[in-house]
């Protein structure tokens, strides 16, 4: 019965809604705005049926009376939503204090000395100078270099969402305030072994049935001369016996290829927000305020993961009362 009446508190908390509130209660509720009263003025009315609707007013060839009050003060939901810029929408002092962007310096200079006289001096930080200042001779343009153009910019500095990190290591191991939580995929892929590292030691280190085998195969020595042929595998300098100035390089050259062979299973998965069962609203403490989130997420058809506290793929009642049970600490 507790729990009952604990649940339609929740509710009836939730749906105070701002037109029930009076001046002082909407200004201190920051999802409130106070209106004031609207007031008409008689002599803007130009018909006689409208003018005689409205006590204030009286038609005498026209609509007098001075002010009459429209419509009276009242409290109703803020349209007011604070502005968030992005990154992209940044200068360079506020992308360089926002943790999240990063100032990308993007310009293309010039140098002052390929400029003609009067380019010269119509450019910012290029002045027209002479090697002989006393003769007037020997003009160039001096001042190093200039701006061209600037196209530098403000990006995001790390990943917006956990989505759009790709590995595990880095799903598990997030930069800055990202809370992320690898989730393996229920199928797994079977990967050829040569597709990899063919290294020794990257082979054998693969999982599964990864083996490092030896291939040999044979080649003709012929090719070889005299000073190369013996040093190759299964290759040797001979001549003959009865003419020592004719030689070749005999025997059959040993090819040796070494190739990782087989295949192993990986389990792919992605990079999803971490959640904590009953934190509804992930402000990391779990409270009244998550009850009457998830009050709200029922009511609007919505679900969310946290919400979904005997993880049946649903937020209803059930859930509800299971996160009321976790608040007041019941098992």
């Amino acid at each position: 019965m507790k729990k009952i009446i604990f649940i339609l508190f929740i509710f009836s908390g939730l749906y105070a809604q701002c037109d029930e509130y009076n001046e002082s209660q909407c200004s201190n509720d920051d999802n409130c705005e106070w209106v004031q009263e609207e007031y008409g003025n008689c002599e803007d009315i130009i018909n006689l049926t409208d003018c005689g609707e409205i006590e204030e007013c009286s038609w005498w060839s026209g609509c007098y009376g001075g002010t009459y009050l429209i419509n009276s003060s009242y409290c109703q939901e803020s349209e007011e939503e604070s502005e968030v810029l992005q990154c992209s929408e940044m200068e360079e002092i506020e992308c360089g204090t926002n943790g999240n962007c990063n100032w990308i310096v993007d310009i293309q200079y010039g140098s002052c000395s390929n400029l003609g006289s009067s380019s010269c001096d119509a450019t910012s930080g290029c002045w027209g100078a002479y090697q002989y200042p006393g003769w007037y001779s020997g003009w160039y343009c001096a001042g190093g270099t200039y701006i061209i153009s600037d196209n530098s910019y403000c990006e995001n500095s790390e990943p917006t969402t956990c989505s759009d990190i790709d590995t595990e290591l880095e799903c598990n191991h997030p930069l800055d305030s990202f809370d992320c939580q690898w989730v393996e995929d229920s199928e797994t892929e079977i990967v050829e072994c040569s597709e990899f590292d063919n290294s020794e030691n990257g082979c054998n280190n693969y999982p599964g049935e990864c083996s490092w085998e030896e291939e040999i195969t044979y080649g003709s020595c012929s090719s070889y001369a005299q000073g190369t042929c013996n040093n190759v595998p299964g290759c040797y300098w001979d001549c003959s016996s009865w003419y020592t100035w004719v030689c070749w390089c005999l025997g059959s050259e040993i090819i040796t290829d070494n190739v990782c062979e087989g295949e192993y299973e990986i389990i792919t998965g992605s990079c999803m927000e971490a959640y904590h069962l009953g934190d509804v609203n992930a402000d990391e403490v779990i409270n009244v305020i998550d009850i009457v989130e998830l009050v709200s997420i029922i009511l609007n058809a919505e679900y969310v993961i946290n919400g979904d506290i005997n993880q049946d793929g649903v937020n209803n009642i059930v859930d509800i009362i299971s996160l009321v049970n976790i608040v007041l600490g019941v098992n």
